[in-house]
């Protein structure tokens, strides 16, 4: 997805968790699949696509597949082909790193291998993992970077941070046992990066600050929501300063964190300061940020 856009044409509002974010919609006869999601789907001769809870209409303009919510006029979603989307906007083009002096595709949003366990990685690896199971019932993180040949064989796996040896061994008997959930399409190499993350909210050993900046978040969040950014803001700005670990807290809330911040920025004017909580956020080609960097930030954008 591009944009979106209210019912009055303007652009969704900042508000809308569908301001800026990842919706690929991948179409086929009879079926229709929104990011991760396959559903069934009838389409009609009235350019309505029936799903089984909604409908969607939609219409072509240009290059643009433009869909809409039957019942819901709030929204209209604007959508690019994949290879339309990339020429639009080349800071999505397919990037590399170097492993042991090969280059390897690294995996995202255009370039990614199927993954077909019903559960997500962390889920799928505990499960032939009865050590890492009982690291689930409290407080665990590992990130686990490897290659996915051309052959669809997992090879030179690495763990960040090291594991014990005990836990590594495990994790190398129940890595051949995933291989089989993945495939590569792609006809390179890919590095795969993936996270294991277990999060207690009771956990009464992490450190203090990053506690404080999960509930001043909590509270702040509450408070720009019933319309009261200039409070919000002194919480969210408290803790501005404290160092985390993004892979880690990112997709928890400290994401939230940063993109709450930035809209309170705007809703008092303060522009400049939005854009700098907007940068952390992330960048023109992660679609969490895209259009806050897009539409607010654009005289900025080389920061």
């Amino acid at each position: 997805m591009d944009y979106a856009l209210d019912s009055e044409g303007g652009f969704s509002t900042v508000h809308s968790n569908m301001f800026s974010a990842e919706v690929i919609y991948t179409i086929s006869k009879g079926n229709i699949k929104i990011n991760d999601s396959s559903q069934k789907a009838n389409y009609d001769s009235f350019n309505n696509i029936n799903l089984l809870n909604r409908t969607l209409y939609y219409r072509l303009d240009g290059d643009y597949l433009i869909l809409q919510e039957r019942g819901s006029p709030d929204q209209v979603f604007y959508l690019l082909k994949d290879s339309v989307f990339l020429k639009t906007y080349p800071e999505f083009a397919s990037k590399y790193e170097e492993r042991n002096g090969e280059k390897l595709l690294l995996q995202d949003a255009f370039n990614k291998a199927q993954f077909t366990s019903s559960l997500g990685f962390a889920e799928t690896m505990s499960y032939f993992s009865p050590e890492l199971k009982k690291k689930a019932k409290g407080e665990f993180y590992c990130e686990v970077e490897f290659v996915l040949d051309t052959n669809n064989k997992i090879r030179d796996v690495k763990f960040i941070p090291t594991l014990d040896k005990k836990m590594e061994e495990e994790f190398l008997k129940a890595i051949p046992k995933i291989n089989d959930y993945y495939f590569n399409y792609t006809g390179e190499n890919m590095l795969i990066k993936e996270t294991i993350n277990y999060l207690s909210y009771t956990n009464k050993k992490r450190n203090p600050e990053i506690e404080k900046l999960k509930d001043n978040f909590f509270e702040g969040e509450e408070l720009y929501r019933n319309n009261k950014p200039e409070e919000a803001l002194k919480l969210f700005e408290e803790v501005k300063d404290i160092e985390i670990n993004r892979n880690q807290y990112g997709g928890l809330f400290y994401d939230d964190y940063l993109k709450s911040m930035g809209i309170c920025y705007l809703l008092v004017n303060k522009q400049e300061e939005a854009c700098v909580a907007f940068y952390k956020l992330g960048t023109l080609s992660d679609f969490k940020a895209r259009n806050f960097l897009r539409f607010f930030c654009s005289k900025n954008q080389d920061k």
